[in-house]
């Protein structure tokens, strides 16, 4: 199978988080290959994603938006479509915000 990829991806293992549903839901996964244009992220159980996502890497504390290439029941392949700067809010903050809001 010929190589379609912009940029040669770098075997990782970086703890990840799916985000969707304007942060309001998160799938855990593990990331294991990386490029700034892309991901192989693995997946637990019969955790499902949808086409267009954030992905959170805490360990490089970066937050890309997302699309869905290619799944499997175990993996799936992304493309970034934008990173996300460090300056935005993270999901941790985002997560604690929604937990202590006045109404």
């Amino acid at each position: 199978m010929a190589e379609r990829r912009r940029e040669t991806r770098q075997r990782v293992i970086y703890g990840g988080v799916v985000t969707f549903d304007d942060r309001r839901s998160t799938v855990e996964c593990t990331v294991r290959d990386f490029s700034p244009s892309g991901a192989r992220i693995a997946l637990t159980g019969n955790a499902t994603i949808p086409d267009h996502f954030c992905l959170v890497i805490p360990k490089k504390d970066q937050e890309f938006v997302a699309r869905l290439v290619w799944c499997n029941a175990h993996e799936a392949g992304l493309s970034f479509i934008e990173a996300i700067p460090a300056s935005a809010p993270s999901l941790h903050h985002a997560r604690s915000r929604s937990h202590h809001s006045v109404v």
